[in-house]
């Protein structure tokens, strides 16, 4: 899960949010980059379900061998925890693979 250090490029969509009364935050981990606006301070809560998340995710890619490359949408375990089971079924609906849904689960 690890993209080319050199494809990163400045995320610029929380300049276009109108900020009235909202509480802004960035929570990044890694490659997660996620930008949080609510009516309340959520940060430290943010921050823990991400890194539940992808603690989930990191440890589910290990077991099957092409879960983590397969440009095909498969077959998933019933018992995964349920954001492999949610970017699975996202996956199957766009009729790509797994690891294309993770962005969309996360956040």
């Amino acid at each position: 899960m690890r993209p080319n250090p050199g494809d990163y490029s400045k995320r610029t969509y929380g300049e276009r949010i109108l900020k009235i009364n909202l509480k802004i935050f960035n929570v990044t981990v890694r490659e997660t980059d996620l930008f949080i606006s609510t009516d309340f301070d959520l940060t430290a809560a943010s921050l823990c379900s991400v890194y539940q998340h992808r603690s989930y995710i990191e440890a589910y890619v290990e077991a099957p061998p092409d879960f983590l490359t397969s440009l095909a949408t498969m077959e998933y375990d019933e018992l995964a925890p349920s954001i492999i089971r949610d970017m699975s079924a996202a996956a199957r609906k766009a009729a790509v693979g797994p690891v294309a849904a993770v962005a969309d689960a996360v956040a």
